[in-house]
């Protein structure tokens, strides 16, 4: 008995280090006790000097497996988790700036001796029999018998050394830019002075909203075995009734009822999300934690092979099904009246052949023939009224045709399909009927997402020329290759994490109109609990280990919770999870109720935003998803009523000021540093925000809601100006220069974001009025994203004609800023509304607007000539966009060229190769500002001229080349002083004050 490599679900991943506390999270197939050793500097076991512990309360003290016992806590039979947390004797502490590796000593409860590293060969480059066919395991100390290390934070603030990434989506475009974070640290690792000392995951570390049906199928059955220990559904999901609510059905959390890659029309008209990509959406916590675990380990990964044999043989059946229908139709005479949409009927025809065969296995008992009628035409009432049934009469009536035809379309008992009723046989009263309705129809699923584009080959017969399929399975291939690498970097560096909107579902709590539906029906909250519970287990208890440990509030019950979704008092696996009692206080825990409903005490909600402190730095860490406010922004004079679909801030005003403290901890104010980790970037990039984000969604408004054919089916991707989450922060003034006006108390702040896939560099210099003088802040947005989801349009954007026309929409912007004076005040709480010179001066609408708000933030440039302030500005700041200036040798070093040919190749080649080139000079010379390629990006820091700067270096492949090794492609210098170009905006001040 005892533990092997192969009950290791995910981890070692070192989640949090300080002089007074170090944690590793870990998650196996069986429950143990873990016990975690550190030795200072790096090497083997044998040849390291231990360093003492505190002793943690024993089991008796604590339910058993929860914090801060040294057992593994059971989620399911075959999943336990635990955060091994080491403590090091008084008055030891540990020490800045300082290697240490470690060791997890297991015990397993079934027996057997205590194991390490070593002894379950994670030393070794190696490979195992992972849950379904052979992995591969790299030596997790990056020499043979080598222990793991990481290195404590520095001990002053120009020493940090970070790293920074998001948005890691299994099956997105690109090369995984994560194992990136392995080859510098495995270029470092022994190197106190450049190695790195932290890893900020800012958001998106799965794509829950948007995993393939391959992925999500594999998911679903890892779910099973995870919490069943077998292949028994436990799972239960409860779905209300659209058309009645009171209607709660349950349905196990498997294949069969939620098939994956139908699930797109389910989740948005029965549940109530807005994602465009939702045809394989999590549904159940199994799935949640299965995503999470194939992110971060080889163990539970399917066998893409066989998928691909699978699918191989479905498209086959599919294209000879599709060539006797050809060979059918063509026996059409011209004069049989075809209907509108005919090509694109015949299309869909054999098009549910495509869908697994599990996929498609709920509508065999549950649909009558009616069912499948009024799903195909989307008509309400008799069929007979339906183009399809007039083409099909027609044709059968045809005396060259003969009956043949319409027997082959209007048979539909052909497989999947049993013998049916009489075709207005009533409907099966059944719970799974209104499962299997309200599901994407097959067909529509087999065209729209396991789709084969063909043509016709050899013999007349069709061959595939492309398959979606295929092209995911070989991105999940590619994938896979790199969790290795990923798994090795987790486990040598501290990594925080905070989560976006992809961890649970796209646009999270976006408008309050959606939180109104989401949460307002039982799929909805069932969804959002599960994607909550799973970033609980895997993100957040690693993020404050010491108040899920020694905690009184909500910490201290919510891993509880989680335990008791499937397993009972006895830790027996649940005939059918979670009970009614625990879901409940699971969604009163993560605020997950209506908006009808009060939200939940401070000593109940869970909160998620978290600090940590060093010498002289913060982080302070936002919850920017749960903590939203849903107050309408209306201004009847714009037009703008008062509406559910306004835009939601993405903090109330008591979270900021929970969030964001005015006052400092001592060091950082003036000399230290404050970093804020904020998913969304603070400062935006202006032309994406401020120009492309808005036009798309006008036109997403402007899209009329679908008519005729397929009407309701095509509805699901009519999702409004949700489309393209308008949630910026810039899109919200008022709270924007909140966060601003709290946040200058510091002199250096720095802001780690991701959300939005592309990497860049602002620097923003912050005056704020104190008296006659003016205090003046730097902030400095670095943003990285994303890991692994590649705009289709990331080569074009780094050429020269793009990132030049994106610096001269990025120009440097400006801002004035007043509050409108108190009661008593010279302005007697009323507008400012600066004079101007002349009668013939006026100020438009938009700034006699803006000088109604409060704060009021008026461009400079907005004034007409003449304008005079009566008072100045409380506050002002500059913004501007920064860019790579290095040298061209400096910045197309190491990079590739294609190579040119002589003329001697022939005139062909050698215009190629001078295109070629001249392509590759267009996309790598040009002054680099923002990269829209898969990437990560490092953080350190240096003196220069006037004094400290922060150079954020962007990560990434070869834009021609994904393969090749990684290179530093961005180099962005950004001074934590301010310039002395820098000068405070100002007004003319003439005149009558």
């Amino acid at each position: 008995m005892g533990i092997g490599i192969e009950d290791i679900l995910a981890g070692p991943i070192v989640r949090r280090v300080e002089p007074t506390l170090a944690s590793v999270w870990i998650a196996l197939r069986k429950g143990a006790s873990v016990r975690l050793e550190l030795f200072r500097g790096r090497g083997a076991h044998a040849t390291l000097v231990p360093i003492s512990a505190e002793s943690l309360p024993t089991a008796t003290m604590v339910p058993r497996g929860l914090p801060p016992d040294p057992h593994t806590l059971a989620i399911g039979r075959a999943f336990h988790v635990a955060l091994a947390l080491f403590m090091p004797a008084p008055p030891t502490r540990l020490e800045w700036e300082t290697i240490y590796s470690y060791d997890l000593r297991l015990t397993a409860d079934d027996g057997g001796p205590e194991v390490g590293f070593a002894d379950l060969g994670l030393l070794e480059d190696r490979t195992f029999a992972g849950w379904f066919g052979t992995q591969q395991s790299l030596a997790l100390g990056y020499q043979p018998g080598w222990l793991p290390s990481f290195m404590l934070p520095a001990a002053e603030p120009l020493r940090l050394r970070l790293t920074q990434g998001s948005c890691r989506w299994v099956n997105g475009l690109g090369r995984d830019a994560m194992p990136i974070v392995d080859d510098l640290l495995r270029r470092d690792i022994d190197d106190p002075t450049q190695r790195l000392q932290m890893m900020w995951l800012t958001g998106d570390q799965i794509y829950a909203d948007a995993g393939c049906p391959e992925f999500i199928r594999a998911c679903t059955t890892v779910g099973t075995l995870l919490l069943a220990g077998e292949d028994r559904v436990v799972e239960q999901i409860a779905v209300q009734e659209p058309a009645a609510p009171r209607a709660t059905h349950a349905f196990p959390m498997d294949q069969h009822h939620f098939p994956a890659g139908r699930r797109h029309v389910f989740m948005n008209r029965v549940g109530g999300f807005t994602s465009s990509k939702q045809d394989s959406h999590c549904i159940g916590f199994g799935e949640y934690a299965a995503s999470y675990l194939a992110s971060w380990h080889t163990t539970v990964w399917p066998d893409l092979r066989a998928m691909l044999e699978a699918r191989w043989t479905d498209v086959q059946d599919y294209l000879t099904a599709r060539d006797d229908l050809d060979a059918t139709i063509a026996q059409v005479p011209t004069t049989v009246p075809r209907p509108t949409e005919f090509e694109r009927m015949v299309d869909l025809y054999h098009a549910w052949r495509l869908v697994p065969t599990e996929g498609r296995a709920i509508d065999v008992a549950n649909l009558t023939e009616l069912d499948r009628w009024e799903l195909w035409d989307e008509r309400p009432g008799s069929i007979v009224d339906a183009p399809w049934q007039h083409y099909w009469e027609s044709a059968a009536a045809t005396p060259n045709l003969g009956a043949g035809l319409a027997a082959k379309f209007l048979d539909l008992a052909q497989p999947p399909w049993p013998p049916l009723p009489p075709l207005h046989a009533p409907a099966p009263p059944t719970d799974r009927q209104f499962l299997a309705k309200a599901l994407t129809p097959t067909w529509w699923a087999g065209d729209s997402t396991f789709h084969v584009d063909r043509d016709l080959g050899p013999g007349g017969h069709s061959v595939a020329t492309s398959d979606l399929v295929r092209d995911r399975l070989h991105l999940l291939h590619r994938f896979r290759e790199d969790v290795p690498r990923v798994r090795r970097a987790l486990a040598n560096v501290a990594t925080y994490m905070t989560f976006d909107d992809h961890e649970v579902c796209d646009d999270w709590n976006i408008t309050a109109g959606w939180v109104t539906k989401v949460r307002g029906n039982a799929l909805g909250r069932n969804v959002l609990r599960n994607g909550i519970a799973a970033y609980a287990l895997f993100q957040g208890w690693g993020n404050d280990p010491r108040a899920f440990a020694f905690g009184t509030g909500p910490h201290a019950h919510v891993l509880q919770q989680i335990a008791s979704m499937f397993l009972d008092e006895a830790g027996a696996v649940r005939a059918a999870g979670p009970p009614g009692a625990v879901a409940d206080a699971l969604d009163l825990t993560f605020n997950n109720n209506p908006l009808t409903q009060p939200e939940p005490p401070p000593d109940v909600r869970m909160p998620w935003h978290y600090r940590y402190d060093g010498p002289g730095y913060e982080f302070l860490a936002l919850d920017s998803r749960t903590y939203r406010s849903y107050e309408p922004d209306a201004d009847p004079t714009l037009g703008q009523p008062f509406t559910n679909e306004a835009n939601a801030p993405l903090l109330t005003e008591e979270a900021l000021v929970l969030m964001v403290p005015e006052v400092p901890p001592p060091g950082v104010a003036d000399d230290g540093l404050c970093f804020v980790v904020a998913a969304a970037p603070v400062l935006g990039f202006p032309p994406v925000e401020s120009i492309a984000q808005p036009l798309l969604n006008i036109n997403d408004m402007a899209k009329p809601q679908p008519r005729g054919r397929w009407a309701k089916i095509r509805a699901a991707d009519r999702l409004g100006r949700v489309n393209y989450d308008p949630e910026h922060w810039g899109l919200m003034p008022r709270l924007f220069e909140r966060m601003l006006a709290r946040l200058a108390t510091r002199r250096k702040v720095l802001f780690l974001s991701g959300d939005v896939h592309y990497s860049c560099t602002h620097a923003m210099t912050y005056w704020r009025r104190d008296g006659a003088e003016y205090q003046a802040s730097r902030f400095v947005q670095l943003t990285s994203s994303s890991f692994r989801t590649a705009h289709e349009f990331a080569v074009v954007f780094s050429i020269d004609l793009l990132q030049q026309f994106s610096k001269a929409l990025a120009a440097p912007i400006e801002r004035l800023g007043w509050h409108q004076g108190p009661v008593g005040s010279p302005t007697g709480g009323k507008p400012i509304e600066p004079p101007a010179v002349g009668p013939q001066t006026r100020f438009n609408d938009r700034v006699r607007y803006l000088l109604q708000q409060d704060p009021i933030v008026i461009n400079r440039a907005a004034l007409p000539a003449g304008t005079q302030q009566r008072r100045p500005p409380d506050w002002a700041y500059r913004r501007t966009l920064v860019e790579d200036i290095r040298s061209d040798p400096e910045r197309l070093a190491g990079l590739l060229p294609p190579a040119l040919v002589p003329a001697s190749d022939g005139l062909a080649a050698m215009a190629q190769a001078v295109a070629n080139r001249v392509v590759w000079q267009a996309e790598h010379a040009p002054d680099r500002r923002w990269v829209w390629w898969t990437n990560v990006t490092t953080v350190h820091f240096e003196v220069r001229g006037d004094g400290p700067v922060v150079v954020h270096t962007t990560h990434t492949f070869e834009l021609s080349d994904p393969r090749s090794p990684s290179k530093p492609y961005v180099v962005a210098v950004a001074p934590l002083y301010t310039p002395a170009a820098d000068v405070l905006p100002t007004v003319p001040t003439e005149g009558e004050p």
